[in-house]
């Protein structure tokens, strides 16, 4: 399993993003809440919208217990964080998890959130990427995930990424990507 402190989180350090600024990406702990909070509050209702496929106005407190308390196996998240000069972490790009499925546990469901300012640089790419390192390691061999008919940049990173799109009706598009080793 990998989680945080493990062989995965340390080779998971920076990652060079399109307007040449850096990010780490992590795991999400417990201690990220204001993280993700602030992380969310940057998402203009249009983003907020197009991830969770209503209006949201902010999360909940249930909502940030859910999101901080991944295991590292059946539920894996990833934060995107940019760094500063000294190489602290500045502010939260966007965040990204996976859930394993209980009717098929070598499936799981994918969603990515990318502050708006810093969507099309790269982050989420870099997300997925190393959400697919970790979902593998965790026996996870394919990720669903559904997404609005208009969410044209989730949409555009699912296919650059593999991902076979199957229209569901209802403006929802739902994304299946396979892992390879």
């Amino acid at each position: 399993m990998y989680g945080p402190g493990s062989e995965f989180s340390s080779n998971s350090r920076c990652v060079r993003l399109r307007d040449e600024s850096y990010c780490r990406i992590r795991f999400v702990s417990a201690g990220d809440r204001n993280l993700l909070a602030d992380c969310f509050s940057r998402f203009s209702p249009d983003s907020r919208r197009m991830r969770f496929f209503a209006a949201k106005s902010g999360l909940s407190e249930q909502d940030l217990d859910f999101l901080t308390s991944a295991d590292g196996s059946d539920h894996i998240a990833l934060g995107a964080v940019r760094l500063n000069a000294l190489d602290e972490e500045a502010e939260a790009l966007g965040f990204a998890r996976c859930i394993r499925l209980d009717h098929a546990p070598e499936s799981a469901e994918v969603s990515i959130g990318v502050a708006d300012r810093v969507q099309r640089r790269g982050v989420g790419s870099a997300l997925l990427e190393r959400l697919r390192v970790a979902a593998r390691a965790a026996g996870i061999r394919r990720f669903v995930g559904q997404t609005l008919l208009e969410n044209h940049g989730m949409r555009a990173l699912a296919k650059r990424t593999g991902g076979i799109a199957r229209w569901q009706g209802d403006g929802v598009v739902e994304h299946e990507w396979s892992l390879p080793d």
